[in-house]
């Protein structure tokens, strides 16, 4: 199971993620929005889904 989408897209945003020296606007949302590229937007939820129905006793209901 790849729990990931865009790998490829994710690690080049994953080798520039850094911590900001300047704790300024602009370098802190740059940090948080490519952290959530990364963490939550690549996120392959059908496949996620997918595992979670087959291995509980839950319906699908959409």
């Amino acid at each position: 199971m790849n729990l990931f989408m865009l790998d490829e897209e994710a690690e080049i945003i994953n080798r520039r993620i850094s911590k900001p020296i300047l704790f300024t606007d602009k370098e802190v949302g740059d940090t948080y929005e490519d952290n959530n590229k990364v963490l939550v937007e690549s996120l392959n939820v059908k496949e996620i889904k997918a595992i979670i129905i087959q291995n509980t006793s839950l319906k699908k209901r959409i």
